[in-house]
């Protein structure tokens, strides 16, 4: 609406019962709108001349701007004066080339409190009966309940009580040229291509019909939406929604989406491929040297076949950070930890979604400082202490765009040249030069309190 609650009680003097009523009309606006394929204006007299208080514009070419809504002009002024209650008849009118019904909008009182303007093309016979259907939805809440409002470039259909159709659109005549009906569609009877049973079983449950259908190669949605007027024969509204390229789009998408997830599945199989070859080789070496740094390289690899492996099943092109970490760490466990050792790998704290390129550094990333706690911290602390209980625990967070992440273990620390050793390990630098380069985030090394290390690493 224009204007707000306390201009219509204050400046028009309107009780409480009549507002609710104008803004209960007011927001049903466009759908009439749509509906009649008409600009619509809810006026209300002030003084000696009328205030338009809402507006809906029916068609995508409006007969009218906005600033003629809100101002008008004064013969049309002057033609309003007129209206007490009267009849359809006695209130069409052609005002500078438009059509134009006028309503009066009642109160449970009997008192005129605004009028409802319907404006269209001069030459248009069908636009009486649409405007008299509309305003009847317009100002009855319960004639008409539909889930959402129709498009300008829906196929319509105005129909009588006796399967007679008596308005359609310029859609609906396409539409039913492409669907094979008849292409004359007013005048003719729904029936011929409806079920008659069908259709009286909508008048008596006064329900709403929405379903899909395909005619040939077209596919679109059908909802038939029954109004009804107290004392009068109902109409219905037949509505067309052309769904052929939503319908061709989806189908393109899942073809898209399935070779995606192919691509995902190959990719996973030869990186698993090439991880065997270099197990293989570990296993043929006798230098343990050689054979630590194959086995790094393998769990490298392995940390993304299965990022790839994950994304082959789901859905969408993202991964849970909570299972990205339980597969690493299931995977880390079998090689790393011992059967006897009571040593556990866990996940707290906020799982955030991963688009597949988070994805993808942050296996490496986690894959490195996982490796490192358990090689590094947990394992030398427990051939010293076997009996004690060791933890490594990702936690992830999350603020607004800010993402975090910490490694923390309860292993035997840093030493004094940490921060020497670091420079020279590998894995560090892999983790530093992903998480500053690639998600352009931070990454902190640090001794905890308590005893062990905390890497952490946030980005955006």
């Amino acid at each position: 609406m224009i204007c707000s609650v306390e201009q219509l009680r204050n400046q028009f003097e309107l009780e409480d019962r009549q507002i609710q009523l104008l803004q209960s009309v007011a927001g049903r606006l466009d759908l009439c709108a749509v509906l009649a394929r008409q600009d619509v204006l809810c006026v209300v007299p002030f003084g000696a001349d009328y205030q338009v208080i809402a507006y809906a514009k029916g068609a995508r070419l409006s007969i009218v701007e906005d600033e003629w809504m809100e101002t008008l002009p004064e013969e049309l002024i002057t033609w309003l004066k007129k209206i007490e209650i009267p009849s359809l008849a006695q209130n069409v009118m052609v005002f500078e080339g438009t059509q134009i019904h006028s309503f009066p909008v009642v109160d449970n009182g009997g008192k005129v409190v605004a009028a409802l303007l319907f404006l269209g093309s001069a030459t248009d016979a069908e636009l009486s009966l649409l405007a008299e259907t509309a305003n009847w939805i317009a100002t009855n809440a319960e004639a008409l309940n539909v889930s959402h409002l129709p498009s300008y470039y829906d196929g319509m259909l105005l129909i009588e009580a006796d399967g007679t159709v008596v308005s359609a659109n310029e859609t609906a005549y396409h539409l039913s040229t492409l669907m094979g009906l008849d292409r004359r569609l007013v005048g003719t009877s729904i029936y011929g291509y409806k079920r008659r049973e069908d259709w009286q079983e909508l008048w008596q449950g006064r329900i709403v019909q929405v379903k899909e259908c395909i005619r040939g190669d077209m596919v679109f949605s059908e909802t038939v939406a029954p109004v009804f007027r107290v004392g009068k024969m109902p109409r219905a509204f037949l509505i067309w929604e052309d769904k052929t390229k939503v319908q061709q789009a989806e189908r393109a998408l899942l073809v898209q989406h399935s070779v995606l997830k192919e691509m995902h599945h190959r990719i996973k199989n030869d990186l698993q491929m090439v991880a065997g070859m270099l197990r293989m080789q570990s296993r043929r070496s006798e230098d343990p040297f050689l054979k630590e740094s194959l086995l790094e390289g393998v769990h490298r690899i392995e940390s993304l076949a299965l990022v790839h492996d994950a994304l082959s099943y789901y859905k969408g092109e993202e991964i849970a950070l909570e299972t990205l970490v339980q597969r690493l760490t299931n995977s880390l466990s079998k090689s790393y930890v011992p059967a006897e050792a009571k040593i556990s790998l866990s996940f707290r704290g906020d799982s955030f979604w991963l688009s597949a390129d988070e994805a993808g550094y942050l296996s490496m990333v986690l894959n490195e400082l996982l490796t490192n706690a358990l090689l590094h911290g947990i394992l030398p602390s427990w051939r010293t202490a076997p009996e004690e209980e060791y933890e490594v625990v990702v936690v992830g967070s999350r603020e607004g765009e800010r993402k975090h992440i910490s490694v923390l273990d309860n292993g035997e620390g840093l030493g004094a040249d940490w921060e020497k050793e670091s420079v020279q390990r590998l894995g560090v630098q892999i983790v530093r030069n992903i998480v500053e380069e690639q998600l352009r985030g931070i990454f902190l090394l640090s001794s905890r309190p308590e005893g062990g290390v905390e890497a952490a690493l946030e980005w955006r």
